[in-house]
């Protein structure tokens, strides 16, 4: 055997090789997950976005299929727009409907949490849910709570739980197939927001397949 045809075979298998490990780690699984809290209190003719007092929360949190947290929450970010010095309080804790992240604030409230790992390319992907749900035949919904001791006239919420299969082309995540993606988020509200009565609620909530 020539030193030409060796050679030639030596490229083939490490292209063989490079191309296996490509595969096998194309494939990015990604969940993002976004609570926004509005207390919102209407002085006058004015409308703010911060009460005198404080507010309580329990939203349900991301899960596996097998009920446990997922990863997403272990990575999160907290923040208030307006004010960057105040630091809400949150936590995760046991309720009866299932563990939800407990958010204590007074004012405009934004928590976000993102988690990636990469998997075999056409791999079944992460599916996660929210925590609280309860599966009906026809509906979908998740338990929330809100407490008020401040002088909020009322109190809106977003929730949006994101995820599914990527591949990066040109340093940018696309999703791989028609389906490859989903988001849940609140049924029939305008933009996903929904306003809240004391105690626990129980809200339409929804995933749509992309």
């Amino acid at each position: 055997m020539s030193a030409k045809i060796i050679a030639a075979i030596a490229v083939f298998s490490c292209l063989i090789v490079c191309l296996g490990l490509y595969l096998s780690q194309a494939q990015i699984d990604m969940t993002k997950y976004v609570v926004v809290v509005d207390p919102v209190k209407i002085a006058g003719n004015r409308t703010l976005h911060e009460v005198n007092g404080s507010i309580t929360l329990c939203v349900p949190v991301a899960v596996k299929k097998d009920g446990t947290v997922h990863e997403v929450m272990n990575n999160l970010t907290v923040y208030c727009p307006d004010k960057t010095e105040y630091h809400p309080e949150v936590k995760i804790v046991n309720t009866r409907y299932g563990r939800v992240l407990k958010i204590v604030t007074d004012r405009y409230t934004v928590v976000k949490g993102y988690y990636s790992h990469r998997a075999p390319l056409l791999a079944p992907y992460d599916y996660v849910k929210p925590s609280t749900l309860v599966e009906h035949d026809d509906v979908e919904e998740v338990y929330i709570y809100l407490n008020s001791s401040g002088d909020a006239s009322y109190v809106r919420l977003k929730l949006r739980i994101e995820g599914g299969a990527c591949t990066e082309w040109g340093g940018k995540l696309g999703y791989i197939w028609h389906g490859a993606h989903y988001i849940w988020a609140f049924a029939g509200e305008y933009k996903n927001w929904i306003i809240l009565r004391e105690g626990w609620n129980c809200c339409p909530y929804m995933c749509m397949i992309i």
